[in-house]
């Protein structure tokens, strides 16, 4: 018998592939191959990944710190609020919130909407903070002394 393409040729059965490494359940109880989570995991940039590790790092020593479990509601909004008192420019605090809201996703604790909300209200606020300071230097958000001197 011949092969048409797909079909493979009589007697000539492809082996089933043996997976050597068991799967990887999550905490969230989803279930991916062993293969595709080592995939996954080598395509974000190990700069990223050890990144990540340290923002969630800080979020548990600060959660550890203020008494605050780390899936508490409202603990992530809590914990940017204090990035943004202790004068983390938005940026930082907005790279704080996409790791904790994906982290606490993944441990099947995700933000509500309400405190996703909140949260980009927090970092909101902290752009506007920084756009108003007169110790930095002006930038796009940020109006130049002399036009805030001319009233």
């Amino acid at each position: 018998m011949t092969s048409h393409g797909l079909v493979p040729t009589a007697g000539r059965v492809p082996a089933a592939r043996r997976r050597a490494e068991p799967d990887i359940v999550s905490p969230a109880g989803e279930r991916i191959s062993a293969s595709a989570a080592r995939k996954l995991s080598n395509a974000v940039p190990r700069s990223s990944r050890n990144a990540r590790a340290s923002r969630w790092s800080s979020y548990a020593l600060w959660c550890a710190t203020y008494n605050w479990a780390e899936d508490e509601p409202n603990s992530v909004l809590s914990s940017l609020s204090d990035l943004g008192d202790r004068g983390h420019p938005a940026s930082s605090i907005e790279a704080h919130f996409s790791t904790l809201r994906a982290m606490r996703a993944i441990q099947g604790e995700p933000l509500s909407d309400k405190e996703v909300k909140a949260c980009q209200l927090v970092i909101r606020h902290r752009a506007g903070e920084g756009a108003d300071d007169p110790l930095v230097e002006p930038g796009p958000l940020q109006a130049d002394a002399i036009w805030t001197n001319c009233a």
